[in-house]
């Protein structure tokens, strides 16, 4: 369902702001943040980290997604420009479901740097060169049932409903 993926992209991108704040030492306002990929996820979290002041930039493999950023607003790189794309970045969210924060990408992060990898397992950044530079990096999975349970059952009860999906549904009721 469009609408689901769409609510949830939101919902994990709110949720991924929450992580960055409670990580970091630095504020969203005026930091450069790398969005990695640009699908649904990557759009929300951009649009999120943007209107909160945020320096966005966002790293995609596609030229279409980079023109597309481009377009609204951001700055946009590719994977073969990782010492643009890190420079000075403060916050690297990546939601890439493949390997592509690798080595040559962590090793030129500021030691502050904070990476936050929503894609779905196995994620897409080397977890242990994060760990042998010493890069606060934390895979999130599941975002929008841990940080906003009741908005999330809620958009599953309002698709029930779209589906005339009616049996079970006053579980999601309750929940809401």
């Amino acid at each position: 369902d469009e609408t689901v993926i769409e609510q949830n992209a939101i919902v994990t991108a709110e949720a991924t702001v929450s992580i960055a704040i409670q990580k970091s030492l630095y504020g969203i306002n005026g930091s450069k943040v790398l969005v990695s990929g640009f699908g649904k996820c990557g759009k929300a979290t951009a649009r999120i980290f943007s209107a909160m002041g945020a320096d966005v930039m966002v790293m995609a493999r596609k030229k279409q997604a980079r023109d597309e950023a481009v377009s609204l607003g951001y700055e946009a790189v590719g994977f073969d420009d990782p010492a643009r794309a890190c420079f000075e970045t403060r916050f690297l969210v990546n939601t890439v479901p493949a390997k592509v924060i690798d080595e040559n990408i962590i090793m030129l992060l500021q030691k502050d740097a904070i990476i936050i990898d929503i894609a779905s397992k196995p994620g897409g950044c080397d977890f242990e060169a994060a760990k042998r530079y010493q890069i606060n990096c934390t895979h999130a999975l599941g975002l929008p049932g841990i940080y906003c349970p009741k908005t999330s059952a809620g958009i599953l009860y309002e698709c029930m409903k779209r589906k005339g999906m009616t049996e079970g549904l006053w579980l999601f009721r309750i929940a809401r």
